[in-house]
């Protein structure tokens, strides 16, 4: 779960709690759930207006939008966006969040980032830190790579048309929810990258995380919860840490695990990679992943042939990340970047 970086709070002031409206809107035709407007209080238009801007950049953010925003707050920090919500609090966000877009609250709380400031006013304040396009774009540049690296492997001759066929059936599965065992709440999880044995087949049995401002810890504790609480049927996790804040050169290491089962039916965690770096570039060019972590754990296919390696570039990754993330970079900043490297921005 995500938790709030530690910065000072400030005093709280006491104030009635706002009293929320939801009118019925049905979203059984929509592919995308719509942003739910609140009862506008005259007292307050802004803290109603500030609400319904967090939740549908929630929304969006969420669906793999790209949201338009903007800083909402004077004196706070240019690097975050700051949604003033007035009265109300982070309580009553996450109970609508639970009644109306429950995948949005699932992914404040398990993705995100935030602090929750309350001013001396007693306005309270949304800040999480601004969006990287860097996160989505380099889970989306893994998981074409390896469809690539799939494809690429099942066009081999040499081997059988009933092993082709299995390979040809994997396929990538878009923000699926998976559910994981234990107790609370907290039971569903959303990767960056899954595939799935075949459509239809329910779980993916291999699933990356991209963890950018997320700590390495929560990255492994996420893994421990794929591995150890779907009870066999996510197969693999790959991990990719990128460094937050970044320096002044982009750096990134990658993490391999993998699922054991016991002898009493539990499973363990084996790692395969542990933080091996592959940004910069030090000559390391291919990550190897085994075809079984793509297979059903019920396949039939001999042991030979679970052990092929579907290959993933990695040589011209971090020139691709780094390009993506000067594009990301406030204007001033990325002119003096380019002015550095003997270059002109164009835009």
């Amino acid at each position: 779960m995500a938790r709030p970086y530690n910065k000072p709070v400030l005093p709280v002031t006491r104030r009635a709690p706002a009293v929320f409206y939801v009118p019925s809107i049905s979203t059984a035709t929509s592919q995308s759930p719509q942003p739910t407007s609140f009862h506008q209080s005259p007292r307050e238009p802004h803290a109603i207006k500030g609400f319904n801007e967090l939740l549908s950049f929630l929304i969006d953010l969420e669906a793999g939008r790209s949201p338009r925003y903007q800083n909402q707050q004077d004196g706070l920090s240019p690097d975050c966006l700051n949604f003033n919500i007035g009265a109300y609090t982070l309580p009553q966000l996450l109970e609508h969040l639970q009644d109306t877009h429950p995948r949005v609250k699932t992914y404040l709380e398990e993705e995100l980032r935030y602090e929750f400031i309350t001013l001396p006013s007693g306005e309270n304040i949304f800040s999480m830190p601004k969006p990287k396009r860097t996160h989505r774009f380099l889970a989306t540049v893994v998981e074409h790579r390896a469809s690539a690296g799939i494809h690429k492997l099942a066009s081999e001759e040499r081997l059988s048309k009933a092993v082709k066929k299995e390979i040809n059936a994997i396929r990538p599965l878009r923000d699926p929810d998976i559910k994981v065992s234990g107790p609370g709440v907290y039971n569903v999880l959303i990767p960056d990258i899954a595939f799935q044995p075949h459509a239809g087949s329910g779980y993916p049995t291999f699933v990356a995380e991209v963890a950018n401002s997320e700590q390495e810890v929560d990255l492994i504790a996420k893994a421990s919860r794929y591995l150890l609480k779907t009870h066999g049927n996510v197969r693999c996790v790959l991990g990719l840490k990128i460094r937050y804040p970044p320096g002044p050169r982009l750096e990134g290491w990658i993490y391999l695990w993998e699922a054991k089962e016991n002898p009493d039916g539990s499973y363990a965690v084996v790692t395969v990679i542990n933080r091996r770096q592959f940004m910069p570039y030090e000559g390391w060019d291919t990550l190897l992943l085994k075809l079984q972590y793509f297979l059903s754990p019920e396949t039939t296919l001999p042991n030979h042939v679970q052990n092929l390696e579907i290959q993933i570039p990695l040589s011209d990754l971090a020139d691709e990340l780094a390009d993506e993330q000067r594009a990301d970079q406030p204007t001033d900043e990325r002119n003096r970047e380019l002015k550095r490297a003997g270059k002109t921005d164009v835009s």
